[in-house]
């Protein structure tokens, strides 16, 4: 038998790390229920998905009581695979009452699509997992959720809107959870359990690619993987728990991070793409309100 690849142990160390949130279904209080469906077998992003998985899994566990959310992992444990299938049987999987939330990320690859995905306008954006042929619109994402009629739902996409490969690195191991808090954050109480409605947010425009920040380079080769522009960009704006401001602030203040990171990667020259296929001329990464109709 073949030694366990990086990929698995990576995937172990998560789900050792966060047991409770896999299994757990609370009830009472309204719940905060995520779906994090990073694909961290993608052959070039592999390692700064699982890092960014983690760091929103430990987020939102530092934010929220255990009592009042449910969190599951899409495709990390050993032998699952993220893909279509795989991600709407989480989300039919939820338990969701009427005042609850459903809170969706994915984490990939992506591309958008012209001529397909009626749901709201002509036109969308996909996500592309590695290793499978299938895809998933956003809006597929979006009526899953719709009919678990929660409060609340929330779809934010880390996607490219052009699709790209590049090589495989090895992946980051996985942080331990804090303790958990006995009271939900007033920065989450506002975000994720007082509105209604629906947002689905992608972390790109059409005709444009969602970046990684540069990996480091630590002594002796060691690999520092960062994650990708939005996610850090977004857990940073997130992690502000003891302010109270609304979606609208999430988006203008994510999309400042993003664009002060986009021109750093600029200045230093790290905007190159390999297989792109293409120059890279974008002048900014634009975050995108596909649908924002909340109450």
């Amino acid at each position: 038998m073949s030694a366990p690849s990086p990929l698995r142990l990576a995937s172990v160390a998560i789900l050792c790390a966060i047991p409770w949130l896999l299994a757990l279904v609370p009830a009472g209080a309204a719940t905060l229920h995520v779906v994090i469906a990073t694909d961290i077998g993608a052959n070039d992003i592999g390692g700064d998905m699982l890092f960014d998985a983690s760091e929103l899994a430990q987020l939102v566990a530092a934010n929220v009581p255990r009592d009042q959310v449910q969190i599951v992992l899409v495709g990390q444990g050993p032998g699952e695979r993220v893909d279509r299938n795989a991600i709407l049987r989480a989300i039919y999987g939820l338990k969701v009452q009427p005042e609850d939330t459903v809170f969706f990320y994915h984490g990939g690859h992506g591309a958008f699509n012209t001529n397909t995905d009626a749901y709201g306008r002509p036109y969308g954006t996909y996500a592309v997992f590695s290793g499978s042929a299938s895809i998933l619109y956003q809006s597929e994402i979006r009526g899953a959720i719709a009919r678990m009629r929660p409060r609340l739902s929330v779809v934010a996409l880390d996607c490219c809107n052009s699709l790209r490969p590049i090589p495989t690195p090895p992946l980051a191991p996985a942080k331990q959870v804090p303790v958990p808090p006995t009271v939900v954050s007033p920065l989450f109480d506002e975000l994720f359990f007082k509105p209604s409605g629906t947002l689905v947010l992608e972390s790109s425009k059409p005709g444009e690619y969602a970046f990684v920040k540069p990996t480091l380079v630590g002594p002796g080769g060691t690999k520092l993987y960062q994650g990708s522009l939005f996610a850090g960009s977004f857990r940073g704006v997130l992690a502000n728990s003891n302010d109270r401001f609304g979606w609208n602030d999430v988006i203008g203040r994510t999309q400042r991070f993003v664009t002060d990171g986009f021109r750093n990667l600029v200045r230093s020259g790290q905007m190159s793409l390999q297989g792109a296929g293409e120059p890279v001329n974008q002048t900014d990464q634009t975050l995108t309100p596909v649908v924002f109709a909340l109450r």
